[in-house]
């Protein structure tokens, strides 16, 4: 019908019913007129929460009017764009109008096809499909991988089994760590959206975003990193200080209880925030982080309708956590035999075009 809104689609800050797509993502009206009124009144919010609780605040649509200082800390953080203009996307004029998918884009493949890579230098071409199949979309899980079965498998018992020794030493702890950071480049294989990028993007990200994906691999993996701190007398202050909020990371992820899907929803998540670097395709890399966004929202959602809001802004927070943790100091922490002329990042990348180009032949 005439003027309908985009029911398919949710606010990426608050995750009511999006109207359209304002300063550069899909949007309430409520989120976009508040960003609007902070950007032009220069408006500098403090969070009144105290400890634990502070800059943590849920921004839902429930609670999106009771912090304004998170609120618009989760309008930057899903990339709301204070330069970009409102785009009234209002809704379908036609009863079969499609709207932008990149489902199949986004999430691992399901099987273990070696279908061609499409070519980097050339844009990547994204199907339009109905909005009934972004829904089917949504009302299933992807397909793991036969080695993700496994780590499903594992995972399920992993509360009753404990892959590190009792008295768990540095030695242990840094291998755990080293074999955690080479799957990153078997996951990036079964990412079909990262794997169109231009080679430039691919580059960028992965040496700019690797560390957030090791974190995440630690949680999920229950890594006790702590160790570092009981079996080294050597930490500095500051790095015990550092040790302590990669730990703070790590932990309050793992608590979500989050399952193997959401895992990978976070990592690809946390795989497409910003490079320091300009990006080629940056129009695609935001429409995949801003559809990921949704399906993590279902997916939370799917489990319980209640409380789904909470973990979700818990959830965000703690990428915020993480943003603030720097590269460096993690490959200081984690690999500190590797000199720091050498970045992790760019052996990680050396590792991951090996690869890519031993499947390619």
């Amino acid at each position: 019908m005439p003027g309908e809104r985009l029911l398919n689609v949710l606010c990426a800050v608050c995750g009511d019913r999006s109207s359209g797509k304002h300063y550069g993502i899909y949007s309430c009206d409520g989120c976009s007129g508040f960003f609007k009124r902070s950007i032009h009144r220069h408006r500098h919010y403090v969070c009144k929460a105290q400890g634990e609780l502070k800059d943590k605040c849920p921004v839902d649509k429930t609670h999106r009017n009771q912090c304004r200082s998170c609120r618009l800390a989760r309008c930057f953080l899903v990339n709301m764009n204070k330069d970009g203009t409102v785009q009234h996307e209002r809704g379908p004029r036609k009863a079969k109008q499609k709207i932008l998918s990149v489902s199949n884009m986004i999430l691992p493949s399901s099987t273990g096809s070696t279908a061609p890579p499409v070519a980097c230098s050339s844009s990547p071409t994204i199907a339009n499909v109905s909005t009934t199949s972004i829904s089917n979309h949504f009302n299933r899980k992807p397909k793991l991988l036969p080695t993700q079965q496994q780590q499903l498998s594992c995972l399920s018992t992993i509360d009753h089994y404990n892959p590190f020794p009792t008295i768990i030493n540095q030695i242990t702890l840094y291998e755990a760590a080293a074999r955690l950071l080479f799957t990153i480049t078997n996951w990036l294989e079964t990412v079909p959206s990262f794997k169109i990028l231009p080679t430039d993007d691919q580059r960028s990200l992965l040496e700019d975003n690797w560390h957030y994906l090791l974190m995440i691999n630690l949680s999920q993996w229950m890594v006790p990193i702590m160790a570092i701190q009981l079996t080294n007398n050597t930490v500095t202050q500051t790095d015990q200080i550092e040790i302590q909020r990669i730990c703070d990371c790590i932990y309050k992820l793992r608590s979500l209880a989050l399952d193997a899907y959401e895992y990978t929803y976070v990592k690809t998540l946390s795989l497409y925030q910003s490079s320091a670097k300009p990006l080629i395709n940056q129009n695609h890399i935001d429409a995949c982080q801003e559809h990921v966004l949704f399906v993590l929202r279902t997916s939370l959602m799917s489990h319980s309708a209640t409380t789904y809001s909470i973990k979700f802004s818990q959830l965000i927070g703690i990428i915020q956590m993480m943003n603030q943790i720097s590269a460096n100091n993690v490959q200081r922490i984690l690999f500190p035999s590797i000199t720091h002329d050498v970045p992790v990042g760019k052996i990680l990348w050396e590792l991951y075009r090996s690869k890519s180009s031993e499947t390619a032949l």
